[in-house]
């Protein structure tokens, strides 16, 4: 019991000595909210620069290749290749892509049967015109009706030059209501995941530094109390500075820029409570290896900077070249954000989450046992 009431005393000093700390709160809360506020107004509604077509080859044939090369040249598609037309469209249902185009099995053959002779009237007499499933994204008509212009523009050629004209290929659309994704959307999770990892890395490591510089941690290790009470309450404080800052980054989002947030609510404060004690974790490693309060702002930015730019906060690193991509798939911001993203755009659930949240978790256990085996008091 004894023991219970120095913790929450030391969380409660602590607690206070934070909200007295002008600079801290504006650093932990006000810092973030602004971001929010530049990046949601400059970008929060944007739309789609490409039209992003995924075409699903079932025929793979020298044609279907060609049909597939046709359709990257055109500037103003952004093309992926989805394995199966399942998964395609269940993408295209989440928001990822504008249209999904299937080359069903057998258009390669009936492109090389076909014979002008067999064509009477402008129609083909011998064989059944080929049909190709095109999936519109229906809550993004602004960008899936022009892509599936593009792609009937590119069919049109194709039976110019196969046929003379003769509408042997078709498309045969239809309609698939999705989430209307927006920036915000993606921008949001990012910037939360990026406000807990510099208020864990500063808050932590700035407060040990300090103390130590200034005998406290020494004079408190020779008190009644556990040294893992003292770093303990830090790490509450952490946790809840945490908490209040993603609140904050929802509300203002939510109320400002229309963002939507599809998942479990516990989930997700799971996701922010493994982030945060991982960030903590590696401002307690800064904290142990760094002799003073400039050379531990030093290592932050040297560590924190990189992972702002290369963990998938504001640009996905898949868009990235492979060497840049292998970097990002280091770092605990990565797999941070990502599991954030999985649960508010994707609502996914824990087997979804398991991924990132496992590697995410591991990572924080490893920096842990590191700053524990480096640390000192004095």
């Amino acid at each position: 019991m004894g023991t219970m009431h120095a913790f929450s005393a030391l969380v409660r000093a602590n607690l206070r000595m934070h909200w007295r700390d002008k600079q801290a709160v504006f650093w932990s809360l006000a810092f973030p909210i602004m971001f929010m506020l530049l990046l949601g107004a400059a970008f929060g509604n944007l739309g789609n620069v490409d039209l992003k077509v995924a075409i699903v080859d079932e025929d793979h044939s020298s044609e279907s290749a060609a049909l597939d090369h046709a359709l990257r040249d055109v500037d103003a598609l952004s093309v992926s290749h989805p394995r199966t037309r399942e998964g395609a469209v269940a993408a295209l249902e989440d928001g990822k892509y504008d249209i999904v185009l299937v080359v069903p099995a057998g258009y390669g053959q009936a492109l090389a049967n076909y014979h002008p002779g067999n064509a009477t009237n402008g129609t083909n007499t011998t064989f059944q015109p080929v049909q190709l499933p095109l999936f519109l994204n229906g809550a993004k008509l602004d960008s899936a009706v022009p892509a599936s212009n593009v792609v009937g523009q590119v069919i049109g050629g194709v039976n110019q030059r196969a046929t003379n004209g003769v509408q042997l290929v078709s498309v045969q659309q239809t309609k698939v209501q999705s989430r209307d994704l927006k920036f915000i959307d993606y921008l949001a999770p990012g910037i939360m995941a990026m406000a807990v990892m510099n208020s864990g890395m500063f808050g932590f490591t700035l407060f040990v530094v300090d103390a130590r510089s200034k005998g406290i941690l020494k004079r408190l290790k020779a008190t009644p109390i556990h040294p893992a009470l003292i770093l303990g309450s830090r790490v509450i404080l952490g946790l809840v500075v945490s908490a209040i800052q993603a609140a904050i980054i929802l509300v203002v989002a939510i109320l400002l820029f229309g963002l939507t947030v599809v998942g479990s609510a516990v989930l997700l404060s799971l996701v922010l409570a493994v982030g945060a004690l991982t960030f903590l974790s590696l401002g307690f490693l800064v904290s142990s290896i760094s002799r003073s309060a400039d050379s531990a702002e030093a290592l932050i930015n040297v560590i924190g900077m990189p992972m702002i730019f290369l963990g998938d906060v504001f640009i996905p690193i898949d868009l990235m070249p492979v060497q840049v991509q292998v970097v990002g798939k280091l770092m605990p911001l990565t797999y941070f954000t990502r599991g954030l993203r999985t649960i508010m755009i994707d609502g996914g659930d824990l087997a979804a989450l398991v991924p990132n949240l496992g590697v995410l978790a591991i990572l924080g256990i490893v920096i842990f046992i590191i700053a524990v085996r480096t640390f000192r008091w004095d």
